[in-house]
């Protein structure tokens, strides 16, 4: 049985995707549990989702605020290295890897 070889490349760009994928993931659900600290409800597309629990202490709330500000700003520039890594594949290794990003 052969086993294709996996880079280290290979492995930062499968760990970049992956954590940019929990970083959305922990914005969204910080996000809500920000909001629902509060006792208020989280608005989609108009439809008001109730917290599950009542409203909680404010330290509480500022808990759940900053993280989803930090984690916003994990985000972007998890985001920004990603497509900059992209932008060097394209014009410096020249390796198609930013084609097969398009569609």
């Amino acid at each position: 049985i052969r086993f294709p070889v996996v880079s280290v490349q290979d492995r930062i760009a499968r760990g970049v995707h992956l954590l940019l994928y929990v970083l959305l993931g922990g914005e969204i659900a910080l996000g809500y549990m920000a909001r629902w600290s509060t006792g208020h409800p989280v608005m989609a597309f108009g439809v008001p989702i109730n917290a599950p629990f009542a409203a909680m202490p404010h330290a509480t709330h500022v808990f759940f605020s900053r993280l989803h500000h930090w984690d916003a700003w994990l985000l972007l520039w998890v985001a920004l290295f990603h497509a900059g890594a992209g932008f060097y594949h394209l014009l410096f290794c020249r390796d198609r890897v930013f084609q097969r990003m398009l569609p």
